[in-house]
């Protein structure tokens, strides 16, 4: 889990020897005064920090009641040069730290909305960072594509293979929360702001779907991640993302269609990973689509050359299948053969 500030040992021994080196010192619109709890670092030394979440509020004084001078995006970096022992609590923490952003504007922000940078493994740090974003499930359209922006800066400054691929991984993944943030009923050439603007940006990362009104990433792009990422282990965990981004369309109850989007998605995954960490888990999902077409068969309707159409795909995702070698394999293939039974040979 991503360490927040929370006066870490280490931070705080820094802070407290560096203060009563320096005596006290002002900042803010409310000072220090006796008994206020202020470490002060004074001088030029500081402890550098990075912001942890989108729009972290900047204020004149340690307190929610401070008037606002500016606002933190997410990974912004600031030199803290003091902090607080008490103050209005945010879950239950209720220390500020006090700092001087790229942008040079001073002033306090809440500790829990900070942490220290490692500068040793800052990069790793940041795709921690990355990660931690992506597993929260209460953000808003604003807070993904802050974090898809903080995405971009990390990528044009990685220099490790690893890094670089894992970032445009999450990157992706935070383009596709982003787009599910977009309202249905703004449609595909929408003017409404914040979503016309960031979506004719991303154009190329994003794939619309109009009988859904839905917006997702561009699966393609992702697949080709995959194959960039040969080699590394997240290849498979990039394919098995690949095999569960949306095609847009819509089926309608035609049986070929229905089978061929399963082809292209887990039945590629499949193809490319046969021995993937998430082969029995494709291998199920094949068996549960079959399962329920055996069912309902009679449902759809097919005229002879849907049959034929019908029979190719099945024999091709029957192949694929076979290839995994997988012990649930057998039970998979029988599944796809009952349906082959309703077909003319």
């Amino acid at each position: 889990m991503l360490r927040t500030f929370s006066i870490s040992n280490r931070l705080l021994l820094v802070l407290c020897s560096m203060a009563l080196a320096a005596g006290c010192a002002h900042g803010g619109r409310g000072g220090q005064g006796e008994g206020s709890g202020l470490s002060s670092a004074g001088g030029h030394e500081s402890v550098l920090m990075m912001v942890v979440v989108s729009g972290a509020r900047l204020r004149d004084e340690p307190a929610l009641t401070g008037a606002q001078v500016g606002t933190l995006s997410l990974g912004s970096r600031l030199n803290v040069s003091r902090h607080t022992d008490s103050g209005d609590e945010i879950d239950g923490d209720g220390r500020w730290v006090f700092g001087t952003p790229e942008s040079g504007l001073a002033g306090w922000v809440h500790s829990s909305l900070v942490a220290v940078v490692d500068t040793e493994a800052s990069q790793a740090q940041a795709i921690e960072l990355m990660n931690s974003r992506l597993s929260s499930g209460s953000l808003g359209f604003l807070d993904w594509i802050d974090l898809v922006r903080f995405c971009d800066d990390f990528i044009a400054n990685a220099n490790a293979r690893t890094n670089l691929i894992e970032a445009r991984f999450l990157r992706l993944k935070a383009i596709n929360r982003a787009a599910e943030q977009v309202p249905s009923g703004v449609g595909a050439w929408t003017t409404e702001e914040p979503y016309s603007s960031w979506l004719e940006t991303h154009a190329e990362d994003l794939a619309y779907s109009e009988p859904g009104d839905q917006w997702f990433v561009n699966g393609m792009n992702v697949w080709r991640l995959a194959k960039e990422a040969e080699g590394l282990t997240i290849a498979d965990s990039i394919g098995w993302y690949a095999a569960h981004v949306p095609i847009p369309g819509e089926c309608e109850g035609f049986l070929p269609c229905y089978l061929g989007l399963k082809r292209l998605t887990i039945g590629q995954y499949l193809q490319v990973y046969p021995t993937g960490a998430y082969v029995e888990q494709g291998l199920e999902s094949i068996t549960e689509m079959m399962i329920e077409i055996d069912d309902r068969f009679d449902s759809f309707e097919l005229y002879d050359e849907e049959g034929v159409e019908t029979l190719t795909v099945l024999d091709e995702i029957r192949e694929i299948v076979i290839a995994t070698k997988h012990p649930k394999s057998k039970a998979t293939v029988a599944s796809i053969d009952q349906v082959m039974t309703h077909l003319p040979n």
